[in-house]
């Protein structure tokens, strides 16, 4: 307090000097709404999963990564090349049909790059193949 009396003597505190309790407990160190370093669980959660981390880093624990099997299942819903293009084009189509004046033409040139894009991986994925066995695939 002798310090603010100080500053307050040579005229470097503006207005009323501060209380001890406003020097102790700031205004901007009370909690206010949700902070950003509150978490659920408290202390003892954080020490739980330090303590759990130390375990793993010495082996004392080994845990499994089930990301394996997920991705597995994800991969299943993507379709193929050929029908990403179409989509491509068709959603080219839709973005010249729907567009305005003032619409910016850069998702169609994004669409169109990528379509080409993917049929160059599909000449160069792609394998030869018999005549008969193309057409019994392609026109049944």
């Amino acid at each position: 307090m002798d310090s603010i009396e100080e500053l307050v003597r040579r005229r470097q505190i503006i207005g009323p000097p501060p209380t001890l309790e406003d020097l102790v407990n700031p205004v901007e160190e009370r909690e206010i709404g949700d902070s950003l370093y509150r978490f659920d669980g408290g202390d003892a959660k954080i020490v739980a999963e330090v303590w759990h981390e130390m375990a793993v880093v010495q082996g004392d624990i080994i845990e499994l990564d089930d990301s394996d099997d997920d991705s597995d299942d994800d991969m299943e819903d993507v379709p193929s090349r050929g029908e990403v293009a179409k989509l491509c084009a068709l959603l080219e189509k839709a973005c010249l049909k729907y567009g305005d004046a003032d619409f910016s033409l850069e998702l169609p040139r994004l669409l169109r790059r990528y379509r080409a894009k993917l049929q160059r991986d599909d000449v160069l994925n792609s394998t030869q193949t018999l005549l008969d066995s193309y057409l019994t695939q392609n026109c049944a």
